[in-house]
């Protein structure tokens, strides 16, 4: 099994990122949620993602307060 499929969050979770996924933008999205420069391989742009997204999910799971709607809802 991959990471991805592994993978356990909450169905809302699931579904807002399914509704999402149309309106996603690579270049610009990438460039927010990476912090400016985006890696040319995909491989080194799948772990940074994967880092952060675990990352959010522990402040999540955890209550943390630093965990903000903006920080994990992209503006479209």
């Amino acid at each position: 099994m991959t990471q991805l499929t592994n993978l356990k969050r909450p169905k809302l979770l699931v579904s807002a990122a399914r509704l999402g996924q149309n309106d996603y933008r690579r270049k610009a999205h990438l460039k927010r949620i990476l912090g400016g420069a985006i890696p040319t391989k995909a491989s080194a742009i799948s772990i940074q993602l994967s880092d952060l997204e675990n990352h959010q999910n522990t402040l999540r799971k955890t209550r943390d307060a630093t965990l903000t709607a903006p920080r994990v809802i992209p503006k479209f």
